[in-house]
């Protein structure tokens, strides 16, 4: 596994809809859009971490990609709360890996793999708590050489500690930090 690929996933923990942006990113092109050496790929101030700048995915910096990679990236800004995705211009023309691929990520920003199985036990008129549901569509299993489970524990500071994420402004820099609801003049 990439150190890069690490960092990413190490940042994105616990934000299932980041996550996914992240998983998808890591996972589709094999990883090749989740290197440093593009511009939406930034390093944390903690060392190690590496975070998603979305907004650097824009009309100029996928001008020179394919149509296939292209739709993955504008998903991918889409899931880490960027642009919204044209369904009808963005899936229709994925092939079937990618499809699977998106498919899995948004399972994951649903949280799919975390719902409940409740059932109603009728005879004492309760519902009953039976475990946890699979995910709706799980992630493929993974290429060779990355780990099984991309949910281990990694050394990560509590939310108090945790880096700026976004160098530009505090109001993107801690994304633990309540969202301010109402509009803004």
């Amino acid at each position: 596994m990439s150190v890069t690929h690490a960092g990413l996933r190490s940042w994105a923990k616990g934000l299932y809809p980041l996550e996914a942006a992240v998983e998808l990113l890591i996972r589709a092109s094999n990883g090749r859009f989740a290197n440093p050496g593009y511009p939406w790929i930034q390093p944390c101030d903690q060392p190690g971490w590496w975070w998603l700048d979305n907004e650097a995915i824009n009309d100029d910096t996928l001008c020179p990609l394919s149509g296939g990679e292209q739709r993955i990236l504008r998903i991918v800004d889409s899931l880490a709360g960027g642009t919204p995705v044209n369904l009808s211009a963005d899936l229709t023309g994925l092939d079937r890996d990618l499809m699977v691929l998106v498919l899995a990520a948004m399972a994951h920003a649903n949280g799919s793999h975390e719902h409940a199985n409740i059932r109603i036990d009728h005879d004492r008129g309760v519902s009953v708590l039976d475990g946890r549901l699979p995910s709706l569509h799980p992630w493929p299993e993974p290429a060779e050489g990355e780990p099984h489970d991309h949910r281990t524990p990694a050394s990560r500071p509590t939310t108090a500690t945790r880096p700026a994420a976004d160098p530009r402004g505090a109001a993107r820099r801690d994304r633990t930090a309540p969202r301010r609801r109402g509009l803004a003049y």
